[in-house]
């Protein structure tokens, strides 16, 4: 059974390598209509990123956040086309590794997820079409092309720090909603983080910045104490720097964007204080209770 677990293990590093590759592509073309398809087939990619690391706990492992490489610059067509060669290599390593285990709902969730990577292969078979018979395709890195509202250098900085920050925190939640007994307010919380990545991305990327989808998650702890303060140490950080990013930068519509995450940073830490403060009870009770036991035994002696 070890060498399923790590196959999987290869498949979520994969998904994970797909949910960013389709993101860099999208942000990467100023065409509305087929960043929206890039953005819906990266949400594929996140269920199934969400779905192998539910099984992979559920049977008694540790989640994954690992990422494959991934092609993040050229011509549009020549990342469609990558994007095609992905989607060919993903549906062959799955085949391989559904013949690895005899693991029924395993075997399902493959043949689910396979589905999908043929209706995204196909998608993308269609979209390098359309692109062929564009007379004006797109060449060399199309989001040094764009023209939008102009930004300063270290505007554009500050976004890429959010976004950063954003991307790390989005997977730390995921991986302690996986580890914690999947709390719901967890996988909430890495929803708007997810919503906040976008924002920061796109806001790069229609100003003519290229975003860098890199994180900087670090050892994490499984407990529930520890991953509500970790949790909390982020949402802190967050609120701190988007409020001093605010204030550098004169672009209204990213200021719009700031105040909302901040928002929505605000009442993730009031809530992981909430969080905290229960499982400290918690803790409290249980340590009375042992001590109670304990005093019972000298008192007996």
């Amino acid at each position: 059974m070890g060498d399923i677990f790590e196959a999987v293990r290869e498949d979520i590093a994969g998904e994970h390598s797909a949910i960013i590759q389709y993101l860099y592509h999208a942000y990467a073309t100023s065409d509305e209509e087929l960043r929206g398809k890039l953005e819906s087939i990266a949400r594929d990619e996140m269920r199934h990123f969400k779905w192998l690391n539910e099984w992979l706990v559920k049977n008694g492992q540790k989640p994954s956040i690992d990422r494959a490489p991934v092609i993040s610059t050229g011509s549009l067509k020549s990342l469609i086309e990558a994007d095609i060669k992905a989607e060919e290599d993903t549906i062959k390593q799955y085949i391989e590794h559904k013949a690895m285990t005899d693991d029924e709902e395993l075997i399902a969730l493959i043949d689910r997820i396979v589905a999908d990577e043929r209706s995204h292969r196909e998608e993308f078979a269609k979209i390098l079409e359309e692109l062929e018979s564009r007379d004006d395709a797109e060449t060399g890195n199309p989001a040094e092309e764009k023209s939008g509202p102009q930004l300063a250098a270290h505007e554009a900085a500050l976004l890429q720090q959010a976004l950063e920050h954003e991307y790390t925190s989005l997977l730390q939640y995921l991986y302690h909603y996986f580890t914690t007994g999947g709390s719901d307010e967890y996988e909430d919380f890495s929803i708007d983080e997810m919503k906040h990545f976008g924002w920061f991305a796109e806001a790069l990327a229609e100003r003519g910045f290229q975003p860098l989808l890199e994180h900087r998650v670090e050892e994490l702890k499984s407990d529930p104490e520890s991953a509500a303060k970790s949790n909390l140490t982020l949402e802190e950080q967050a609120i701190k720097k988007f409020n001093e990013a605010r204030e550098k930068i004169q672009d209204q519509e990213i200021k719009d964007i700031f105040d909302l995450a901040l928002e929505h940073e605000t009442y993730h830490a009031f809530s992981l204080k909430k969080e905290l403060e229960k499982l400290k009870k918690l803790s409290g009770k249980r340590f009375t209770v042992g001590s109670l036991k304990d005093n019972g035994k000298e008192e007996k002696r």
